[in-house]
Formats: structure tokens, sequence, C-alpha cells
């Protein structure tokens, strides 16, 4: 049986994750509300939280800099955490009117990401520099989604319900 609603997010480099709601079925035409009030809080909040704890939010701590470019780094950027120097990639990545996000929202779609040339060799590694991915999510944040995404459609039809209810008295 297919799912009735089914949200899939894919990263590069990484596998894509799903969360599928097959009890569920509606008749929602336009997500921007669960887009905008709700997914996108929320990932802007677990990707600021894997910056603070440098990739411990959504898996295993993005790896440290190699010793010269650490000593570096602590000169040009002093107590600058892992990816961050000048900041823009964070705030890329953590709101979506910062400086070089891409935050594009359409009733059936959400686009989520950064213009900043060198987040794609962080997100993927290169030969010289492991990947630290800076877009990640994992199982217990797709689960947190599943829940509200089943929230949001419960919430759209007993608003729907109400709505008829008052139109027809």
């Amino acid at each position: 049986m297919e799912p009735a609603i089914k949200l899939t997010i894919a990263l590069p480099g990484l596998q894509p994750l799903s969360v599928a709601l097959s009890r569920l079925r509606t008749d929602i035409s336009d997500w921007t509300t669960f887009w905008t009030q709700r997914f996108a809080p929320f990932f802007y909040q677990n990707v600021l939280q894997d910056f603070v704890l440098e990739g411990g939010q959504s898996g295993e701590s993005w790896a440290p800099l190699s010793p010269g470019y650490a000593a570096w780094k602590q000169r040009v950027a002093p107590g600058a955490g892992l990816l961050v120097r000048t900041g823009l990639l964070k705030s890329s990545l953590t709101r979506p009117d910062g400086p070089e996000s891409v935050y594009r929202v359409t009733p059936t779609s959400l686009e989520i990401g950064t213009s900043v040339s060198y987040a794609m060799y962080h997100q993927m590694g290169t030969r010289r520099m492991p990947a630290r991915p800076p877009m990640r999510v994992n199982e217990a944040f797709m689960r947190v989604v599943g829940k509200d995404l089943q929230a949001y459609v419960q919430e759209t039809w007993q608003r729907r319900r109400a709505e008829a209810g008052s139109a027809a008295a």
C-alpha cells in the first residue's frame, strides 16, 4: 500500500531519510504553513545545535582540525568553532534570512540550504579534508517530524470541520 503522506529529506552525501504516514489520508494541497511554521524552525534549530555541538546533535561529532590548520585558525579567528570562521556558512544554514541562505517554499516542497561556495566541501569532504556535514538529519529527527506532520494533518482536519460547521449554521 502506497503511503498517503511521505516526506523525504535528501542531503548531498547522505542517504535520504523518509517518514510516511500510511493510515492518514489527506487532501491538503498547500503545505506552506507546515513548512514555514513547523518544519523550517525545527530544522534550523537542529542545524544550530549541530554547530554548537560540532556535529554531535545529529550524529558523530565532526572530525577535529589538523594541527597546522587549528593553529592558523586560532590566530585568525580565536575561539571560533568547527565550520565557523566568518560565520557566513553558519548564518546561511541556521536561519531563512541569513546571507547566502537558500529558502524556497512552494505549496508542495521546501528547499533549505546555502549558496556558500565552500559548503559542499564540508558536506562531502575532499581528498585532504574529512567530511564535516553541516546539514544532516537522523532517525530521531525524522520521528519528531513524523509526529508533527501527523499532528498538523489532524489539526487541519479539525479546523476544516469547524469551519464547515460554522458555515452550515
